[in-house]
């Protein structure tokens, strides 16, 4: 018995993703120190131009200053710092790759934990061939004890070149359909990291795309610079 409902029909071609460009992201995580990235330095050491637009973010009860150039986003926090997106143009992710790779030069000594590549797509229609990704063998048991399955995820932990490939496909309580690809690898110094980011973020979509494609016959909506 699979979770929810079918939206779409299995059989009618290929299903088309929305990107969701929010999760679209470089997450450098480590320990950065806020007062060397304060505006500032921001702007002239990343993006190099005097003037960007600045905000604040308001998460909980946290406010994270939030830079924006271009199609460039740039969140830095204790913990970690996020570069992402605002369209799926190749030369938008290597504009976050350059940037990204800009940091790292600028703070060799940063402590560095982890650097993981993402990027998320959401189906509103999903067929009933992708929802069979949800077919568990306790859902009839469940739906027979009387319960409803709001939402469900499904994890997989793939190795892939030279890092690991978290895969969470999850069907959220109105039906649709959200996947998240995470190339995750860890590291513990800024240089190991710059290697390990030049010139992967064109490729981990190609690749995320074309294994989407492949296992569950789907499309992204949204083409690459031509």
């Amino acid at each position: 018995m699979q979770v929810g409902h079918s939206r779409g029909q299995a059989g009618q071609g290929r299903v088309v993703m929305k990107p969701l460009l929010s999760n679209w992201t470089i997450v450098l995580a480590g320990r950065w120190n806020m007062e060397i990235l304060n505006p500032e330095w921001v702007t002239n050491s990343i993006f190099g131009r005097e003037k960007v637009d600045i905000d604040l973010v308001l998460q909980g009860m946290q406010a994270n200053i939030r830079y924006r150039f271009d199609n460039l986003v740039f969140v830095p926090r204790p913990h970690n710092v996020v570069f992402s997106v605002n369209d799926t143009k190749d030369s938008s992710l290597l504009a976050i790759e350059e940037a990204a790779g800009r940091l790292l030069e600028a703070l060799p000594v940063t402590p560095i934990t982890a650097l993981g590549i993402n990027f998320t797509y959401i189906e509103e229609n999903p067929t009933t061939e992708l929802l069979t990704v949800f077919n568990i063998d306790d859902a009839s048991r469940i739906a027979d004890y009387g319960m409803k399955i709001r939402s469900a995820r499904v994890r997989r932990e793939l190795d892939f070149e030279d890092r690991q490939l978290n895969m969470m496909v999850s069907q959220i309580e109105d039906g649709s359909v959200r996947i998240a690809l995470n190339y995750h690898l860890a590291v513990d110094e800024t240089q190991v990291a710059l290697s390990a980011l030049a010139g992967r973020l064109v490729h981990y979509r190609q690749h995320g795309e074309a294994f989407l494609s492949a296992i569950y016959g789907l499309e992204i909506e949204g083409p690459a610079d031509e």
